[in-house]
């Protein structure tokens, strides 16, 4: 009974994550994923990422994280409701996956996945405010791969490397979030839930650094059932340019050639994870010098007050 239980819940959850079919224009240099223009009515943005990000940093937190959760067994459910209690390991099991290690590494890497991934986290500095929205407004489910396959759900975040996205912030960070909602999706335990599901077997992961944007490292994970393939990115961080649909009243630039400069320190992989702490403390000071001004403009108008209640 629970497992016919199970298959109408899975049923349920593939007919609600399945996206339609796109008109293609032209996919982008570098990552190859479709931006809805042709690349010469597109923008041109400077970005450093290292394309083996996903395959050194991605896949095992993400396997980590599916190890640490079999552990503490959240309730989970692919159901819109969980009137049973059912648990992660109780639907992990429903797909075979009757073990830690089972259910951690039945998560594997995809190229293609990874290519929007990286695509998409760099848009997403672009329209931070609408987390899934392309640059021309458009579904983030419009960046297909070779023009035909799309991820099966999306994960962004802005202002954390890609080890502390997977981890804690679409991690542990939405565990409480889970368990109150008995396992059930919804929008606080959304990404953890997409972690977790164990019927996503394929991830992509992008960890881009997109300066003169809010938070400037900003990152993105891909889920689907279904492998897209193709070929994996170059490993090692390089700064390139990658192209967007323009947002609305943004004027292209068109294809640029060459790089944009030399590699920026704060955007290598161990700087990228550094370069928001590294704007916290520019906050601070900027805050402590703000106080100290307003200090230096109000102390002399009391001076002589404080003067008064000095002993003599």
């Amino acid at each position: 009974m629970r497992t016919r239980l199970f298959a109408a819940a899975v049923a349920a959850a593939t007919a609600l994550t399945l996206s339609p079919a796109v008109a293609s224009a032209a996919p982008a240099p570098v990552t190859d994923v479709e931006i809805n223009v042709p690349v010469s009515n597109s923008v041109a943005f400077d970005v450093t990422f290292d394309g083996g990000a996903a395959q050194n940093v991605g896949l095992p937190e993400l396997r980590k994280l599916r190890g640490q959760m079999w552990d503490l067994n959240p309730y989970f459910t692919l159901g819109t409701s969980n009137p049973e209690g059912y648990h992660l390991r109780d639907v992990a099991e429903s797909f075979g996956l009757t073990t830690k290690e089972a259910y951690a590494n039945a998560a594997h890497l995809d190229h293609g996945l990874t290519r929007i991934a990286v695509q998409r986290a760099a848009e997403h500095g672009a329209v931070s405010i609408q987390p899934h929205v392309r640059p021309d407004g458009t579904s983030a489910f419009t960046a297909t791969y070779r023009n035909s396959s799309a991820s099966g759900g999306e994960s962004l975040a802005s202002g954390r490397n890609l080890k502390d996205s997977v981890s804690k912030g679409w991690g542990h960070g939405e565990l409480l979030a889970l368990n109150a909602s008995r396992g059930v999706w919804n929008y606080s335990n959304g990404h953890l839930h997409q972690m977790l599901n164990p019927s996503n077997r394929y991830y992509g992961f992008g960890e881009v650094y997109v300066p003169w944007t809010v938070h400037r490292v900003h990152t993105s994970a891909q889920a689907s059932k279904t492998p897209l393939g193709g070929q994996p990115l170059a490993e090692g961080t390089q700064r390139t340019w990658l192209y967007r649909a323009p947002k609305p009243g943004e004027a292209p630039t068109g294809y640029k050639q060459g790089t944009p400069g030399e590699l920026n320190p704060l955007a290598t992989p161990a700087g990228a994870a550094g370069s928001s702490k590294a704007w916290n403390t520019i906050a601070i000071i900027l805050s402590v010098l703000s106080v100290l001004s307003f200090l230096a403009r109000f102390i002399p108008q009391i001076a002589p007050q404080l003067g008064a209640l000095l002993p003599r």
